[in-house]
């Protein structure tokens, strides 16, 4: 098994493999891990019961077939629910994971993680509580401490003195004006921004001010070779194979 970086590499696996295998299951997590790529970005969401599992949208409808919102369901009346037929067949079998069963996972596989909180409408608080006490009481000792990253300032505000080992990213679409503000007040020492929305200006004043940047969703060669000249230091991206030789360290 190689050793998994203690920072992120310069390419992580968007949901896992996503482009593989359906986004943010286990399946998509191997998947990067046999593809050569031992870092991974997932999204961490809670149930109605307070179960944290793995999912991106506020409806269960695009993956599992059923219109129900996330925070309107209990755990158990989810987990037997298909979430990878929407993909291909073949993955008919797949479940949408809790993040303990992921970070078992992450343990076998050596592989370091990027969880973003995902909170549910309203669930801010009560989301980064949660994850936070899972990394606490089940991070494994052999990976590199999560890269939390968020969305949501009142996530960022609850989490950041609850896991002082981990790094801190802030999520956003475009780069505001007072960016550099909001970093400083929510406890962030990097940004996630939109690969479309990046503009070159926007990198160099970045760069300029020593800010560690990364961005997504980038799956083009070229677009990837170009924001890394931008300093870029990673970018996450659905089909990371496709991008270069994946590094093993």
């Amino acid at each position: 098994m190689p050793a998994v970086s203690e920072e992120p590499p310069q390419i992580i696996a968007h949901r896992g493999a996503s482009g593989h295998a359906p986004e943010n299951t286990l399946a998509a997590f191997r998947k990067a891990a046999e593809l050569g790529f031992n870092w991974i970005e997932t999204d961490c969401m809670l149930t109605r019961d307070g179960r944290v599992i793995l999912h991106h949208d506020d409806s269960l409808q695009r993956v599992t077939g059923s219109d129900r919102p996330v925070s309107d369901t209990d755990y158990a009346n989810l987990c037997d629910l298909d979430c990878g037929s929407w993909f291909d067949p073949a993955f008919s079998a797949e479940r949408i994971p809790s993040l303990q069963q992921a970070i078992e996972l992450f343990a076998d596989l050596g592989m370091g993680a990027n969880l973003e909180l995902k909170p549910c409408p309203g669930a801010d608080v009560e989301t980064a509580k949660a994850v936070a006490d899972i990394v606490n009481r089940s991070w494994p000792d052999h990976l590199p401490p999560p890269v939390i990253s968020s969305f949501s300032t009142t996530a960022f505000e609850t989490v950041w003195p609850l896991l002082p080992d981990s790094s801190f990213a802030m999520l956003w679409h475009a780069l505001p004006d007072d960016w550099h503000s909001v970093m400083k007040n929510i406890g962030a020492d990097a940004l996630h921004l939109d690969a479309d929305m990046l503009t070159r200006e926007q990198a160099q004043s970045l760069v300029a001010e020593g800010i560690v940047f990364r961005t997504y969703t980038v799956n083009s060669p070229e677009r990837f070779s170009e924001l890394l000249e931008w300093g870029a230091e990673a970018v996450f991206s659905d089909f990371p194979d496709r991008l270069q030789t994946p590094s093993k360290g």
